[in-house]
């Protein structure tokens, strides 16, 4: 099975076996660029990508553990009326996301997502105010970030260009080989990598799709 993903570079094909040469298009035409070799992340992959994660993380920190959070903060932080206010919005939004709303419902999305919203610049102010809900926002940050390097780590299997050659180890490339990729190319390879990590159930290795 392939299929296409759009890119810098043009539409690539897909396939679990294919070895793919990205440059990220910030380079002149003219230039000599690197050339990185990609390749997606197959289901397997991704649980052991998740399972290394844990292993550098801990367990993530989960939508749960924020609304805690931002409830504990708005009853230290802020008047009792506006606190209630707050953990109120919370239950709606608690309600709504666990009831899995009809998609075409467009009333209750707009609904859902002007709450979002609100929820959204409380935590900005109240973050500031109240220490455990910054660390655990910091902690989510950190976890998305370690996420994404993971992903560029595992998707990249070599490159051309560079001032040192691509080592792999345990399915990754190398910290200390990391080290070679200019900073600029990083932003780049993080979204094509990102983007090669999601594929759909089709284009799987032995998926049974034509």
């Amino acid at each position: 099975m392939t299929a296409t993903l759009p890119e810098v570079n043009g539409t690539l094909p897909v396939s679990m076996k294919d070895r793919i040469p990205f440059t990220p298009g910030h380079y002149d035409a003219d230039a000599c660029t690197p050339v990185y070799y990609l390749k997606p992340v197959s289901k397997r992959g991704r649980a052991a990508l998740f399972r290394e994660l844990v292993r550098s993380t801990g367990m993530l920190v989960d939508a749960g553990e924020i609304r805690q959070a931002l409830r504990d903060a708005a009853i230290a932080v802020l008047p009792p009326d506006q606190a209630a206010a707050l953990c109120g919005i919370l239950d709606d939004i608690a309600v709504m996301t666990a009831a899995k709303q009809n998609p075409d419902d467009d009333e209750a999305q707009r609904h859902l997502e002007g709450l979002l919203e609100t929820v959204k610049r409380e935590q900005a102010r109240l973050s500031r105010a109240y220490a455990p809900l910054r660390e655990l926002q910091a902690d989510q940050l950190a976890e998305n970030a370690a996420w994404n390097e993971l992903t560029v780590r595992a998707c990249i299997v070599g490159w051309e260009g560079l001032s040192a050659p691509c080592f792999r180890k345990n399915g990754l490339v190398t910290a200390e080989a990391m080290l070679a990729i200019p900073d600029d190319d990083l932003d780049a390879l993080e979204t094509r990598c990102l983007a090669l990590r999601e594929l759909t159930a089709d284009q799987e290795p032995d998926s049974a799709s034509p």
